[in-house]
């Protein structure tokens, strides 16, 4: 049976998903404006501050992710449902692979010194098997869970949420603990093994596979606790945003990434206050179900305009403006740009094969 839509997910999906753009927006300001070297250490720090905080929307995802299955799958998974992922998901992941390959050949400069079309398959099974360019890994890890749930579900089910919430918090903060403290010197290639492990495996994201189970297989009990607990919410984002920033600031932690250990109530914290305040919206703003609408298209498509602007930007040195203010262009024309290839791309016959399913517009 078709369970009811939640509509307080689009919030959720919609900010996440502008918070991933930001995030990767700022990257490419601090490299514009410091390949210009127009960016004052304090510019610097403010927006490396603000990327910081605004990392959370990749867990967020994650827990989207699983609240979906959760909530929409709560006994068993349909027999097709691998078949649609691999249809929806899987292929436009692949066929992205080929495309960011010519980006990254680009960035790297290998073309012109005969070695272009080796780099370019190269790249291409690094994204196929690691993950896209610098945001794909999150479609593996989410291919992970997929498939965790369909082995795990029957036992999962039975272990109470508060039990499966302290198992796995507690799993995931000493792995991710260990990966943030350990140096990897003593091994071969240590820095991209610890990439890897805290970038594309499950085990870096298991605290949110569990809020994500639990809240979408008790979303009535998630909304009576919320309201009870309301007041708590605000406090524990200061309490443990002030504290990720104190360990950042101090130079004790400097990942600059959601794959940091005091990220987890963070960015559950923030997870539980947007969707607090969705279920409280008496009219639901067209704007977030729009961009939730175009969320995995902007996902897919937002990074190659940002590299677009960033050559843009660097190549035409002249052009310097206030590192903020570039934020905000890069921010807007690489989303509205991602929406309109998406929208284009759903109306020709190869779109899904690059864009997976777009979501017709509902009518009330």
């Amino acid at each position: 049976m078709k369970r009811k839509r939640i509509h307080e997910l689009d919030l959720l999906r919609s900010i996440a998903i502008m918070t991933v753009v930001i995030v990767h927006a700022i990257t490419r300001v601090l490299e514009i404006h410091q390949s210009q070297e127009a960016l004052e250490a304090s510019q610097g720090v403010a927006l490396l501050t603000l990327r910081l905080f605004t990392t959370f929307g990749t867990p967020i995802f994650v827990f989207l992710s699983v609240f979906l299955l959760a909530y929409a799958y709560y006994d068993r998974l349909p027999d097709d449902f691998f078949e649609k992922r691999i249809k929806l998901v899987l292929i436009p992941y692949i066929s992205m692979s080929f495309i960011y390959a010519f980006i990254m050949v680009h960035e790297n400069g290998a073309i012109g010194n005969g070695g272009a079309v080796l780099s370019y398959f190269q790249y291409v099974l690094s994204n196929i098997f690691f993950g896209f360019y610098r945001h794909g890994y999150f479609i593996l890890v989410i291919f992970q869970f997929y498939i965790l749930y369909k082995l795990f579900h029957d036992k999962i089910k039975n272990i109470k949420p508060l039990n499966l919430l302290i198992i796995t918090f507690t799993i995931n903060i000493t792995y991710l603990g260990f990966f943030n403290f350990v140096e990897p010197d003593f091994l071969p290639y240590g820095e991209l093994i610890w990439r890897a492990a805290t970038w594309g495996t499950f085990p870096a994201w298991i605290f949110y596979f569990a809020i994500g189970y639990s809240s979408g297989r008790n979303i009535e009990q998630l909304n009576t606790w919320l309201n009870k607990q309301k007041k708590l919410i605000i406090p524990a984002i200061i309490t443990f945003g002030g504290f990720m920033g104190y360990m950042y600031l101090s130079g004790t932690l400097l990942e600059n990434s959601s794959k940091r250990f005091d990220m987890l109530l963070f960015s559950s914290s923030m997870f539980l206050l947007i969707y607090f305040i969705g279920t409280k919206l008496k009219v639901k703003p067209g704007l977030f179900k729009f961009i939730s609408r175009y969320s995995f298209g902007i996902f897919l498509f937002h990074m190659i305009y940002l590299y677009l602007a960033t050559y843009f930007f660097t190549e035409i040195t002249f052009i310097q403006i206030n590192p903020f203010l570039t934020l905000i262009l890069l921010v807007k024309t690489s989303t509205a740009l991602s929406i309109l290839t998406t929208y284009l791309l759903d109306k020709v016959s190869i779109g899904p094969y690059l864009i997976g399913r777009l979501e017709k517009p509902k009518h009330q």
